[in-house]
């Protein structure tokens, strides 16, 4: 199996092709585009693909941070759906007929009642920001052209994930480099934060990029799958863990710089569908990806 990974220099994309490499898969290889691969351009595209041999695609490549999508949504929209439908075309132009497997977002189903939890792929999708309704429109692009054009598409729906790496401006890596900082006696051991009386499913990026192997080979065509772990945590007691990991003293406090206008109150999925069809398993305790993440950040600081 040689899939094509777009996005492969962004934090999901790194992580799944160390975790393929590591785990020494030897019917899985992955091809990677140039660097400098542009989903805008539908040009740079076809001459990234030319002379690539490959049976699927793993579509990774996206804007995906909320703010940024709040601040540019015209550009977030490029990117998302436009971007992908420039893929799409490309494709067809070469006559594919592997499987395309389109990484979306658990984002899309907005704010959920909470007897609707935990979310499941018949729950309605509702948006809540310009990264999710863009991410919810190339969900139905993509899913269109496997209808219209036979092509072989396969929607995977991610919630949040961890890993060494990350940007610091999603919510866990910042508490964990801030932490880390303190640790090192960098800082204050004062934190600013967004709400932390809100829940999140949290799953290690690579049982995500597991998750993304396992579809590719076993998931059925034209379905929608959430890759989750099914526990809801909070952000205020992922905040007191990695805290008791640090060992140090740390206090708190919201600074509504990073409050979001919309966000999440609770969210926690189900990833039933997935594990019925491809027997996926989360496989990484959540006590040590966050002492990894952790750790990471406090290598990074002392170097």
């Amino acid at each position: 199996m040689r899939v094509v990974v777009t996005g492969h220099t962004g934090f999901v994309g790194k992580n799944l092709l160390a975790h393929i490499a590591m785990q020494g898969a030897a019917d899985v290889a992955c091809v990677t585009l140039p660097d400098s691969f542009d989903l805008c351009s539908e040009t740079a595209i076809d001459e990234a693909l030319e002379g690539l041999e490959f049976d699927h695609v793993l579509h990774l490549a996206a804007q995906s941070h909320v703010p940024t999508s709040v601040a540019d949504p015209v550009g977030t929209f490029d990117t998302n759906v436009m971007g992908t439908v420039r893929l799409l075309r490309a494709l067809q132009k070469r006559a594919f007929a592997g499987r395309f497997l389109y990484v979306s977002s658990g984002d899309v189903y907005g704010i959920v009642d909470s007897a609707s939890l935990p979310v499941t792929e018949r729950t309605q999708p509702r948006p809540a920001n310009p990264y999710a309704a863009s991410k919810l429109a190339a969900e139905v692009v993509a899913l269109t052209w496997g209808q219209m054009k036979a092509f072989d598409v396969i929607v995977a729906r991610p919630f949040n994930h961890l890993g060494p790496g990350q940007r610091t401006d999603f919510a866990v890596a910042r508490f964990a480099d801030a932490v880390a900082r303190i640790k090192l006696g960098l800082t204050p051991p004062h934190l600013g934060t967004g709400r932390l009386d809100v829940t999140r499913d949290f799953l290690d990026v690579r049982d995500v990029a597991d998750a993304y192997v396992a579809l590719l080979h076993s998931g059925r065509a034209g379905e929608i799958y959430n890759v989750c772990s099914g526990v809801e945590r909070g952000l205020d007691a992922v905040l007191d863990e990695l805290i008791e990991q640090s060992g140090v003293a740390v206090e708190h406090s919201i600074d509504s710089a990073l409050v979001r206008p919309v966000d999440l109150p609770r969210m926690v999925g189900s990833a039933s569908r997935l594990k019925a069809d491809t027997g996926w398993e989360s496989k990484i305790s959540f006590a040590d990806t966050l002492r990894e993440v952790l750790t990471h950040q406090l290598r990074t600081h002392r170097s």
